[in-house]
């Protein structure tokens, strides 16, 4: 009965666009506000607050396109907490759900920065110059994999929420938009995330030469080139395949990666040693480094730290024998499949092969 007398409340409020003299929030934004109350709307340029031009909402995207939304919603966070009777002790806090052609992709709560907010942007991919840190904008480039050829429907969803008590109130705005995938462009983003490597056979002799890896929803290769032989190696990533060999014959220190046209070059870090590595490719640089950096197991993780983001990897076992047969990996790093397979090999190479 509560929840029912909750809910009508909140329709009465909605409809009546009033508020109580003592629960002030931002209310509507504007006439734009008004007309899309409830909705998400999208276009290929920010949508700034206040400075809306309707002109330029759409629903109709090619992948690659630069895609930025605005949600709407009323009345302000405080007023809604206020009805439902939850604490605002934390902070307000609003649920988001992204799905993929009706597959949920993003499930989250995430913090508003106002309590009274009524209305907030989203990016899901910059366009050329933005350098704002927004919390989305890899949203397509991570999630290509899951799309088909054709229309793509994305949509998005925005609750309140209640972090003491978990629970989603009645849904405050939505809105879908289409993304057109060619299949090149399927094969050309492959900017694949990784989750896991093992030995792909648990015993043997050499079982170092070859390893399967977890990689989004699919299964990739690593193995020498021919059996025993550490300087020639060939990977196999869904449609990203490559070669990976030392310099020169028998010098460990330095590293080259193949595939296609691209080239990234691995050599040791500042260190001078196994355990610090610098990869480098024609657009980034980034560093990988054992994360403890004296003692015996210092093989056991690693981790790559930079302004694109992390890549850690770790044994997933720390007792018992032969523990670089298997790894976890915890991928946040928003580099090329090139970059990530460098460093991931290194950790492969150093803790299993040298």
């Amino acid at each position: 009965m509560n929840k029912i007398l909750i809910v009508l409340s909140l329709c009465i409020f909605f409809l009546s666009g009033q508020v109580n003299a003592q629960m002030k929030d931002d209310g509507y934004s504007g006439d734009t506000h008004k007309r899309y109350n409830a909705k998400t709307v999208f276009s290929s340029s920010e949508i700034v607050y206040q400075e809306e031009n309707e002109a330029l909402f759409q629903t109709e995207f090619t992948y690659g396109d630069p895609l930025y939304a605005r949600i709407y919603w009323y009345p302000g966070l405080n007023n809604i907490y206020d009805l439902y009777g939850w604490s605002s002790a934390k902070g307000y806090y609003y649920f988001k759900e992204i799905y993929i052609n009706d597959d949920l992709i993003v499930s989250n709560f995430e913090i508003c920065d106002k309590g009274g907010c009524t209305t907030m942007p989203l990016c899901l991919n910059l366009a050329d110059g933005d350098s704002k840190k927004w919390i989305d904008s890899d949203f397509l480039d991570r999630n290509y994999y899951l799309m088909k050829v054709g229309n793509n429907t994305v949509t998005i969803k925005i609750y309140p929420y209640n972090v003491f008590t978990k629970d989603k109130g009645e849904l405050l705005s939505i809105g879908s938009f289409n993304v057109k995938m060619e299949k090149e462009d399927i094969i050309s983003a492959g900017n694949y995330y990784f989750k896991e490597m093992k030995t792909y056979f648990s015993s043997g002799d050499d079982i170092w030469n070859e390893w399967k890896m977890s990689v989004n929803n699919k299964n990739g290769r690593l193995f020498t080139t021919k059996k025993s032989d550490k300087n020639n190696w060939e990977y196999i990533i869904g449609y990203c395949t490559g070669e990976i060999s030392t310099l020169n014959t028998g010098d460990f220190s330095s590293f080259e990666l193949k595939s296609g046209e691209k080239v990234v070059q691995m050599k040791y870090g500042e260190s001078n040693s196994w355990n610090t590595w610098t990869i480098s490719d024609a657009n980034h640089s980034i560093d990988l480094g054992a994360s403890i950096q004296d003692g015996s197991e210092n093989w056991n993780e690693w981790m790559v730290q930079s302004e694109f983001g992390s890549l850690k990897m770790k044994t997933s076992y720390t007792i018992g024998d032969n523990l670089w047969k298997e790894w976890e990996i915890r991928d946040e790093l928003h580099v090329s499949t090139e970059l990530k397979m460098a460093a991931i090999f290194l950790v492969i190479f150093n803790s299993a092969a040298r």
